[in-house]
């Protein structure tokens, strides 16, 4: 996906890991882009005012399909 020219884009934190990306949307500092399972699993451990919530992307701005692989235990199900 390519960021659309017209639209101004403002990237102010880069991250390494998904958790501190998370801990930082959840408390108000930036947005992320995650599948909404990892969302769902994040508001889990969450309390009500520090869950994350969808937002609809701007107009004019189209987020692309993204393959998810999830990795666990074998003994897990």
């Amino acid at each position: 996906m390519v960021w659309p020219s017209d639209i101004p884009r403002s990237v102010r934190y880069r991250f390494e890991l998904l958790e501190t990306a998370l801990d930082l949307a959840s408390r108000g500092f930036c947005k992320v882009c995650c599948p909404k399972f990892l969302i769902e699993i994040e508001n889990t451990r969450l309390s009500s005012s520090y869950q994350l919530k969808e937002e609809t992307p701007q107009e004019g701005v189209k987020l692309a399909a993204l393959k998810v692989y999830l990795v666990k235990r074998k003994s897990d199900r």
